[in-house]
């Protein structure tokens, strides 16, 4: 290694490892970083100085809510956000290096700034360099020119480049006696245009006597990831600042999860290579409930992306927090009650933020790091999110963490404490585990208790604490293997929260069938791809003696979703599965599991030619192993995504979760996200449920269904509809069906044959969630059975809905009759006579679509109206019956 390459790697270590007082402890740590917790022997933490937690205080909602109010709606920039700062010259991340020349590093023009300069101490002839794109195809900048100058006068400057590829090209430059060289670029995207850099070659012309010119290459292989040149001196040259920034936006990059280095999985060889190949769809599909718009970018005056999708279901609520929004939502109606910036519901917090609701204790918990030392934690002192809260801090980047700041914390709850993990990045590489003694948040006055540290562990993408169901006798946790694509890590926190221990379970690592990265996924009118951002595990859950836990992967060159069972006492696999599509990327999955064993798992879906929408499957506990049922897409995405960050890559992400109603502990909902409008993300949350009745028994999840009789039955039924009043008050077990009218005027519904004592309701568009939304309803007009009439428009949707009286079940067949009750009456009048034959010939020739099953005019359904019709009409001449 020559000098410049040793000031490179000093230099770009140099803050953290003065930070921390410490260089020998470095090396040691970077040497045992691949796996330096691999056995079963219980290791006793850290605490946090008492000094180093926040006292907190308590504070209701309404007081966030002035907060919001007082703010006026001004949108809040985080800390971390590049969109509108100077451009600069950097060594992209891992995971936002794309194509360099030769080995692993290039440049990049950060911020896609167009015009970047370098200068040399001395006079130099620029030879040229090699170019390729930056980030996606869509913001690739169209072409580069290269403009020299020598004591600030320009020398020369080079045609436009135009090779920007995936391939890096040659770009010649021969500008000769140059001390400055301004690299300039045609802007594809709000004025950014990024591009790549690599093996740059320049020949030194010494104006001294005696001295020989020099041929220099700087190929970047000895610099880091995420290592900015610009202001460094790297390599004797001034890297300079961007010379035309944008603008400070209105929409604001929360940054990519970060990645350090050298983290790269390979195979096991030791691991088991043959595992059976499990093709999806033999499976129970849960029963869509309902499902509501949650919040969108823009709302409250915050337009950060990507949102980090993350919601949680209560007893009586909804509870929504995301990149920068904390949104609460009525459980049964969907309807939003307050939508306000995240920092003002917890001052100081930035983003990454996660909730749950913890069934153990009755409360919701929020935590939210600050992107700098700091986590913020918001409990609830019921389980009412609209009441008061108790809100506190901690210092994360302290002890070997100091200086260090805290990326993509999670959240897993027991019993007994409240778990976090998050990646240290700007220390060593590693990661560290939180633990929080949940007894004194529980008290008359909470407080933040004793906080245990586990620091310095293996970077393993997220470890994921469990949100755990019963008494797992320990929090459980799961992750990658640091170095193999082959295994799991499971860990265990046990022993009182005032001084507990982690431990791997059973000393081993779960064997799983191998994976690989996922590519980033296409979406229609999406120019570059949307960023999956890895093979992380996304979330955790226990319940009755196995972690279930899920990923994105890599799978026939698309993105798809993995999922695992895991035994808990020996961390051996049950069984996995893998959801993926012939055309369809699937990314940003969580899964949960009921009381019964059934499970859900929630997840984003797009592909070149369709809008990025949300999608969810399931299984049933008696399910063949391995499967999953075909997804099903339960919120269209509605059109283009591109938010670009500043290495170019079009985010989105960077979680979600599926969560499980406490009230019945049988519901299960879930949270996604989609396109909602040009570059503006929305999400969407699902009530869903598996069905041991009928499979009209919610009206979300039922068919659309034409005139004519259709069989039910009510036995086994739930009741999914609202509470009625007067005749129609007696509903109980209903089912459901969603007519689509295919005629304007009077319709007739009528169940007068089933074998039992009926009530029946029909109503307009959604399924209803308040009592007297009725078009109308009937008890007993036909005996104990029911009939109605009601007014309708061609093609709307109308909910219709059986109940039975007093608990009765049973079956019968549902009639339905549209307009007159002879179809030759075309006119409405109750004849059949001459002006039918003129409606028939005004309306002469091919049925427009759709046909069928409606085509004014044509009585004999062959989607003509020709003079088989005039026939028909002829047929049933006279006054109708």
């Amino acid at each position: 290694m020559n000098y410049r390459q040793c000031f490179c790697r000093f230099s770009h270590w140099k803050p953290w490892i003065l930070s921390l007082g410490l260089i020998i402890p470095w090396a040691a740590a970077s040497i045992g970083a691949a796996d330096n917790d691999p056995s079963a022997e219980a290791i006793h933490g850290e605490q946090l100085p008492a000094s180093t937690i926040d006292a907190g205080y308590i504070e209701t909602l309404a007081d966030a809510i002035a907060r919001d109010e007082a703010r006026g709606g001004e949108p809040y920039y985080p800390k971390k956000s590049q969109i509108g700062y100077e451009g600069k010259w950097v060594v992209p991340s891992r995971r936002s290096s794309y194509y360099p020349h030769s080995g692993t590093h290039y440049v990049t023009n950060k911020a896609g700034d167009t015009k970047m300069a370098i200068g040399f101490p001395e006079p130099v002839n620029m030879e040229g360099t090699y170019i390729a794109g930056q980030g996606g195809p869509g913001v690739w900048a169209t072409g580069i020119r290269a403009i020299g100058y020598f004591n600030g006068e320009e020398v020369g400057r080079t045609e436009w480049f135009t090779e920007i590829s995936s391939r890096p090209a040659w770009f010649s430059i021969e500008l000769g006696h140059i001390d400055r060289i301004v690299f300039e670029a045609q802007p594809v995207f709000k004025n950014a245009g990024w591009y790549a850099l690599d093996d740059i070659k320049y020949t030194t012309v010494s104006t001294k006597p005696g001295l020989k010119t020099e041929t220099t290459i700087i190929d970047f292989e000895d610099c880091n990831y995420r290592q900015t040149l610009t202001g460094s001196g790297y390599q004797g040259l001034t890297w300079e600042k961007g010379l035309t920034p944008q603008p400070k936006q209105d929409d604001e990059s929360v940054h990519s999860p970060v990645v350090p280095p050298d983290a790269e999985l390979i195979p096991d060889p030791d691991a088991v290579t043959e595992y059976p190949v499990v093709e999806r769809g033999n499976a129970t599909l849960p029963a869509l409930i309902s499902y509501h718009n949650g919040v969108k970018r823009g709302d409250a005056g915050q337009w950060s992306y990507p949102p980090d999708t993350c919601g949680a279901i209560g007893p009586n609520h909804f509870v929504e927090v995301v990149n920068r929004n904390f949104a609460v939502y009525n459980k049964s109606t969907g309807s939003q009650i307050t939508n306000i910036s995240l920092s003002s519901f917890l001052p100081g917090s930035s983003g990454d933020p996660r909730v749950c609701f913890d069934q153990h204790s009755g409360r919701w918990i929020v935590i939210v790091t600050d992107f700098n030392s700091r986590l913020y934690i918001a409990f609830s002192l019921t389980d009412n999110p609209t009441g008061s809260w108790y809100k506190s801090n901690f210092v994360m980047s302290q002890g070997s963490d100091a200086g260090a700041w805290p990326d993509y914390p999670t959240l897993g709850v027991d019993a007994n404490g409240i778990y976090t993990a998050a990646f240290m990045v700007g220390g060593f590489g590693t990661m560290t585990i939180w633990a929080i003694d949940k007894a004194p948040l529980l008290e008359p006055t909470p407080s933040l208790g004793t906080i245990t540290a586990w620091r310095q562990l293996s970077y393993e993408g997220a470890i994921q604490p469990c949100h755990t169901f019963g008494d797992s006798g320990g929090e459980y946790l799961v992750s990658q293997h640091p170095s193999f694509n082959t295994r799991l890590r499971v860990r265990q926190i046990t022993g009182p929260m005032t001084n507990p221990t982690l431990q791997t379970v059973s000393g081993t690592h779960p064997q799983v069938p191998s994976y690989s990265e996922p590519p980033d996924a296409p979406a229609l009118g999406s120019s570059t791809p949307l960023d999956t951002v890895g093979a992380r595990m996304m979330n955790a859950v226990y319940r009755d003696g196995f972690i279930w836990t899920t990923h994105t992967i890599g799978y026939n060159g698309r993105a798809a979703v993995r999922w695992y069972k895991i035994y808990e006492n020996t961390a051996i696999l049950n069984q996995y599965g893998t959801v993926a599509d012939n055309s369809l990327y699937y990314f940003f999955p969580s899964i949960t599991v009921n009381d019964a064993g059934h499970a859900v798992m929630g997840f984003t879906g797009s592909n070149a030619s369709q809008y990025a929408g949300c999608y969810y499957t399931g299984r049933s506990a008696f399910d063949p192993a391995g499967q999953m049922a075909d997804p099903f897409q339960y919120q269209l995405g509605l059109a283009a995504q591109n938010n670009i960050d500043s290495y170019g890559r079009n985010r989105w992400g960077d979680y979600s979760l599926c969560t499980v109603d406490p009230v019945d502990n049988d519901t299960l909902w879930t949270i996604q996200e989609y396109g909602r409008s040009t570059n503006v993300w929305g999400t969407s949350f699902a009530q869903l449920r598996f069905l041991t009745g009928p499979e009209n028994d919610y009206c979300a999840s039922t068919d659309i269904i034409m005139n004519g009789p259709v069989d039910f039955t009510t036995v086994g039924a739930t009741l999914d509809g609202p509470d009625e009043a007067g005749e129609c008050s007696a509903f109980e077990n209903d089912v459901w069906f969603r007519y689509m009218a295919d005629c304007d005027g009077e319709v007739t519904l009528e169940v007068c044959n089933a074998d039992f004592d009926t009530v029946l309701a029909v109503y307009q568009g959604d399924c209803p969630t308040e009592p007297g939304e009725f078009l109308a309803c009937n008890d007993n007009s036909c005996g104990l059975q029911s009939e109605l009439t009601f007014t309708a428009e061609a093609w709307y949707i109308y909910p219709i809905r059986i109940g039975g009286t007093n608990g009765e079940e049973g079956s019968g067949t549902l009639n339905i009759t549209c307009g007159s009750p002879c179809p030759a009456d075309l006119t409405g009048d109750d004849q059949v006579n001459i002006d039918d034959i003129f409606a028939v010939l005004g309306l002469w020739g091919d049925c427009p679509d759709p046909c069928p099953p409606y085509c004014a005019g044509d009585l004999t359904e062959d989607c003509t109206v020709n003079i088989d019709d005039i026939f028909a009409i002829l047929g049933e001449w006279g006054p109708c019956d």
